[in-house]
């Protein structure tokens, strides 16, 4: 609470900040003034949230200061102390707003009963103004965070406010259920933080995004000094909370816009920072990360965070091709880029927040780039063996041929035998396949030779003929070469290095 008080007497001033610090309750005293024209100076400069003022000071009174002062800090409270109990001096402090009429001397404990009730209203007074503001962006944003910036021009706050804009993201394996508790928590603890940081020199919004991640913005009204510290010590405030719940098997990210001077310049933040929040799969989860830095990122990098982020996210919703395309694009991105010293290490550390289950085994795996590949292919697979498993028929045409080919693909199937077996033309069904899948029928099937190759390779002493002929490939000089286009590598070398990692 920033206190401001106003008497033309010093020793009355001093008294008043005595008891006032004798009461403790996390009250400042921001400033003084001994008389009008200074008290209506410091409420400009200093936005206070309360404002002890003696009614009899020379050059304005305290009734004529708090009536011109109410338009210079609208969300002031008003303690009148006066020497006088007179009933006309009450009547026009209570017509002003005042909040209380006390009379000199003012004892500690009236004193605290006064500051009781400033505390409740205070408190009220800023849960309703964050509602607001929350209310305000959320209408703007409803329809998430890639049309952000749609439809603000018109809605611009006054000028001379300053905004700043974070973005927390949870990073889990944990089942579905156990990500909505997690994200209940967090937007608790985001809310709770802002109820002790918040006021009428600050608002707070704390907005769940249909993306599942949490925006908070402050709003720093016009006319509030720049200075002042509390929107930097929210930030860092709720930085130290939320770490406090990640977990062996949760890990919390927060991401800085910065101070931004307009309602469409946070807007923008906003949607960088929704967008560019997959470089935390590149850059360290855990930790604080500004915006600017983000920002400054090579193309490369800003596509190889988009990829893992989506492999994860492929890998929860159990979508087996969408989680192979991305994981053939993350081998060729770390192929041919290259990359700070740190990025292996915070891939490692994304996935085994992001995606791995916990594992014994699966930690072994982490211990290197070699052997996350490793163990994202085992994922793969076991994505295709839990499609397998699952009852019932598929329920389109699509995942009808999907069906098949997963039950087939070591035979020589083609779409035209395929679309036989559905009752429609080859054309159709290409076309069909590859909008459904955004895969061709030959590469969808490649993909999934070339996956049950290295489990072969992985786990039998077949030669590289027999696991050829065991996916469907009668040529073994192209089976090699496929493999090598997809892996990198040729069978043989791939087969020795998995071998050389178990012995590890």
């Amino acid at each position: 609470m920033k206190v401001l008080i106003a008497d033309d007497e010093k020793l009355s001033r001093a008294f008043l900040i005595s008891m006032l610090e004798e009461a403790g309750r996390g009250i400042s005293i921001a400033g003084e003034a001994a008389n009008g024209e200074e008290l209506l100076e410091a409420l400009i400069r200093l936005q206070p949230d309360v404002a002890f003022v003696d009614i009899r000071m020379p050059r304005m009174n305290g009734l004529e200061a708090i009536e011109r002062g109410r338009k210079l800090s609208p969300h002031t409270e008003w303690v009148i102390l006066s020497g006088y109990s007179e009933f006309e001096y009450a009547r026009q402090a209570i017509s002003l707003g005042a909040s209380k009429y006390l009379l000199k001397p003012l004892g500690l404990e009236e004193l605290e009963e006064v500051l009781d009730e400033l505390f409740i209203r205070m408190e009220q007074t800023s849960r309703r103004l964050d509602e607001e503001f929350g209310h305000q962006l959320l209408s703007t944003i409803r329809s998430g965070p890639p049309a952000i910036t749609e439809g603000l021009g018109q809605n611009a706050e006054e000028e001379g406010c300053l905004y700043r804009g974070l973005l927390a993201v949870a990073d889990t394996g944990a089942p579905a259920v156990d990500k909505e508790r997690i994200m209940r928590q967090l937007s608790e603890v985001l809310r709770d933080t802002a109820r002790g940081k918040s006021g009428h020199a600050q608002r707070i919004a704390v907005i769940p995004l249909a993306t599942g991640q949490i925006a908070a913005v402050v709003l720093r009204p016009a006319g509030v000094s720049a200075e002042d510290p509390r929107m930097d010590g929210w930030a860092e405030s709720l930085y130290t909370r939320v770490q406090l719940l990640s977990d062996s098997r949760t890990v919390y990210t927060q991401i800085d816009g910065g101070l931004c001077a307009s309602r469409t310049e946070l807007l923008k933040q906003l949607a960088d920072m929704h967008r560019l929040s997959s470089l935390r799969a590149v850059m360290g989860v855990g930790r604080k990360l500004p915006l600017d830095e983000l920002r400054r990122q090579p193309d490369q990098t800003v596509r190889l965070g988009q990829v893992l982020t989506q492999l994860a996210d492929d890998y929860h919703r159990r979508q087996y091709m969408d989680y192979c395309r991305e994981l053939e694009e993350l081998t060729v991105l770390l192929r041919t880029n290259a990359y700070p010293p740190d990025t292996e290490k915070n891939i490692r550390q994304y996935i085994r927040y992001g995606i791995h289950e916990g594992n014994a085994g699966e930690r072994e795996d982490l211990k290197d780039i070699n052997g996350l590949k490793t163990l994202l292919t085992r994922y793969a697979d076991k994505l295709l063996a839990d499609k397998n498993k699952a009852k019932g028929e598929p329920a389109d045409m699509i995942a009808e041929a999907i069906h098949y080919i997963e039950r087939h693909y070591a035979s020589d199937v083609t779409i035209a035998q395929l679309a036989e077996k559905l009752g429609i033309t080859p054309n159709y069904l290409s076309t069909a396949f590859h909008k459904k899948t955004g895969s061709t029928f030959t590469k969808y099937l490649t993909r999934l030779r070339i996956h049950r190759a290295k489990e072969l390779l992985s786990t039998t002493s077949l030669s590289v003929k027999d696991v050829a002929l065991q996916v469907g490939y009668y040529s073994t000089r192209h089976f090699v070469k496929l493999f090598s286009e997809y892996e990198g590598c040729y069978p043989t070398e791939y087969k020795k290095q998995r071998r050389l990692a178990e012995e590890r």
